[in-house]
């Protein structure tokens, strides 16, 4: 999400600084609320199934934690991690 933010801020600056225009901010800010929006999705439904879950720092720190470890068994040839990773339950 953050690298999606700088793309948007690098195609406001160059608007503003040398009145060009790269690419269509339209399309970016509709990608930007997608993103948003299953970021929003998974954190609520994180807090409806974890009930120890105590912030959304804490959410953040548990899906990247998640993934580096699915990462890491691919990295291995062990597929059973990315696999639990990505059929995490959604919400309904």
């Amino acid at each position: 999400m953050r690298w999606h933010l700088q793309r948007i801020w690098r195609a406001r600056c160059d608007i503003v600084h040398s009145a060009g225009r790269m690419i269509n901010i339209a399309l970016l800010c509709a990608n930007l609320e997608a993103y948003l929006k299953s970021v929003l999705t998974a954190l609520l439904a994180a807090f409806g199934r974890i009930p120890t879950l105590a912030s959304p720092t804490e959410f953040f720190i548990r899906a990247e934690h998640s993934y580096a470890s699915a990462s890491d068994a691919l990295g291995r040839g062990e597929a059973g991690a990315l696999k639990m990773f990505l059929t995490e339950p959604k919400p309904q």
